[in-house]
């Protein structure tokens, strides 16, 4: 089975390496039965012995396929046997100019509805009722009827609209933008509501979780930056990305959208952080 998993990822371009978890913490809910990363273009795929790997669907011109971790532990609580947890989907593949992995919240079975359960609900109901075009639902510059050319740079959408900030709106100059990994750095971005988080590294505190560390390990709690979680984005000018070409909304405000890869349960702190 693992071979022909490794044969698939070299089939579209990629290569791999399947390592076996050999140290397994000893509290249930710490349990790690697989993980998947990317390091100096080579996709790492770690699982236990009770984990099998398979690919569900391959697209070998477009780089792409998704993979599916199959996961039988009956040492996890019943709580954590859920079919979200225990079968994992992850779409793996090249966009435009490095490798990426992604995981998918729901069920699928083919690359295609992959990607589109990427894609977060008001954009799937803005493309539904023929508004766009099935072979182009996909493309990363598509029109839909109605609304304009939509966008996409790696795991975030962009909507046109006829918004613009009143007088009161803070605009900000070259701002990041991130949900995972490096930062989108956008040419101007007003920004609405969220909530607030804090954030060392990978560690994302909710406000209650914060305050108890403060209580317990001050200096510890001082590491930690403060952000806005899932706020509401506008965007306009360039969109600038080491991994993706620059990407110019020019004049017109869009709205800003993150995939829906935060909704996978098996996805750890993967938040839309601004």
């Amino acid at each position: 089975m693992e071979t022909t998993v490794i044969k698939k990822f070299e089939e579209i371009g990629a290569k791999v390496q399947i390592n076996e978890l050999t140290e397994r913490p000893m509290r249930p809910r710490e349990r790690n039965n697989f993980s998947i990363d990317i390091r100096n273009g080579v996709f790492l795929l770690s699982k236990s012995e009770n984990t099998e790997l398979q690919i569900l669907d391959i697209d070998k011109k477009g780089r792409h396929l998704l993979l599916l971790a199959k996961i039988k532990d009956e040492n996890l609580p019943e709580t954590l046997r859920n079919q979200n947890a225990q079968k994992q989907r992850y779409l793996c593949g090249h966009d435009e100019r490095d490798w990426f992995t992604c995981g998918i919240p729901n069920v699928v079975k083919t690359i295609f509805e992959a990607k589109e359960e990427l894609k977060p609900k008001e954009l799937r109901n803005l493309e539904s009722n023929g508004a766009v075009k099935t072979k182009n639902k996909q493309k990363r510059h598509r029109k839909v009827k109605g609304i304009g050319k939509v966008h996409r740079q790696g795991e975030f959408m962009f909507i046109p609209t006829v918004w613009s900030p009143g007088k009161d709106a803070i605009v900000f100059k070259n701002e990041p933008m991130s949900q995972n990994g490096r930062p989108h750095v956008a040419g101007e971005v007003v920004r609405f509501g969220g909530r607030i988080v804090y954030v060392r590294g990978n560690n994302i505190l909710e406000e209650d979780q914060f305050k108890t560390l403060q209580k317990t390990r001050p200096n510890e709690a001082k590491l930690y930056r403060v952000q806005s979680a899932e706020p509401t984005v506008y965007a306009r000018g360039t969109i600038r990305h080491p991994d993706h070409k620059t990407l110019d909304l020019g004049e017109i405000w869009h709205k800003v959208l993150v995939n829906t890869e935060k909704q996978a349960t098996f996805v750890r702190n993967v938040l839309f952080l601004d």
